[in-house]
């Protein structure tokens, strides 16, 4: 594998996060609420809250009473988004991205939908229509920029993370993915600034400290990659930074880091040792191709 296709596939472990949007309180639905609209402005709460499980049984009787309420179905295309129902999603935000009164969201929703099919292209087209329609969405912004990553076009993903973090400028994950879009690039410093900056905006986002660990094993700093407390925890790193060295074609140090992981979990002898059989077929091969 290529440094490309393996910053790739590390880029890629970003991109279901990449799509959240921004922290928000959460508040349970008023029990004693019996108005429509009540319920209505309620249930759209809970969406922008990410209560999704509890938003969408609302959502789907109010939309069966109001059936050109594109706001509700909007709501609903938003609620199988953050479920992971992709086609169902797909299929809503397209129903209503022709209302002008909700278009450019659900552009946004759709650019997002496409972007985890891993459609690229089309997701681009949907998000750059999104951006155009209200600059001021930071959820298309940030995943255009996921887009652009994914077609090289670095300069243009810059762009839109930028544009993004001015609208949203405590979003750690449009922070995380600065980072990540860095990392793709082989610009490992500027990428673990990035992701410090995303960890000390937001310390629970665990995607930041897993991706801030594969960026110091892609510089080989194998000691620092692999730090942790917990056994399980070491295990995990140590197996992932050994795949890392592996890829990188420094086979001492993924042997090593492989044998360490197996060593310190019986969680991780499985896969560790699936690793160690895996590197003996890789250094043969090269082996081979040298000689």
């Amino acid at each position: 594998m290529t440094k490309a296709a393996l910053a790739f596939l590390i880029l890629a472990t970003g991109l279901l996060a990449g799509c959240a949007t921004a922290p928000a309180t959460h508040r349970a639905p008023d029990a004693a609420a019996s108005e429509p609209a009540t319920t209505r402005e309620e249930a759209l709460r809970l969406v922008a809250n990410r209560q999704f499980s509890d938003a969408e049984p609302v959502l789907r009787a109010l939309s069966s009473a109001n059936t050109g309420d594109s706001e509700i179905k909007l709501g609903l295309a938003e609620c199988a988004l953050g479920q992971g129902h992709i086609d169902d999603a797909a299929a809503l935000f397209a129903d209503v991205s022709n209302d002008t009164t909700v278009r450019a969201k659900a552009l946004q929703g759709l650019g997002i939908t496409l972007l985890r099919r891993g459609d690229a292209q089309a997701a681009t087209e949907a998000l750059e229509q999104a951006t155009v329609a209200d600059p001021a969405l930071w959820r298309a912004w940030n995943a255009l920029g996921q887009a652009y990553d994914l077609q090289h076009r670095w300069a243009d993903s810059g762009h839109a993370y930028q544009t993004a973090l001015r609208t949203a400028p405590n979003a750690a994950i449009v922070q995380n993915n600065v980072g990540m879009s860095l990392l793709a690039q082989e610009r490992y410093d500027d990428a673990l600034k990035a992701l410090d900056q995303a960890r000390l905006t937001d310390p629970s986002l665990s995607a930041v400290a897993t991706n801030r660990q594969l960026a110091l094993a892609m510089q080989q700093r194998f000691p620092e990659a692999t730090f942790a407390n917990q056994p399980e925890e070491k295990a995990r790193l140590l197996n992932n930074a050994g795949y890392v060295a592996l890829m990188k074609g420094d086979y001492d140090h993924a042997e090593q880091l492989f044998v360490q992981a197996s060593e310190a979990s019986p969680t991780y002898y499985a896969p560790a040792h699936e690793n160690l059989e895996f590197l003996e077929h890789v250094r043969a091969k090269a082996e081979g191709a040298h000689s």
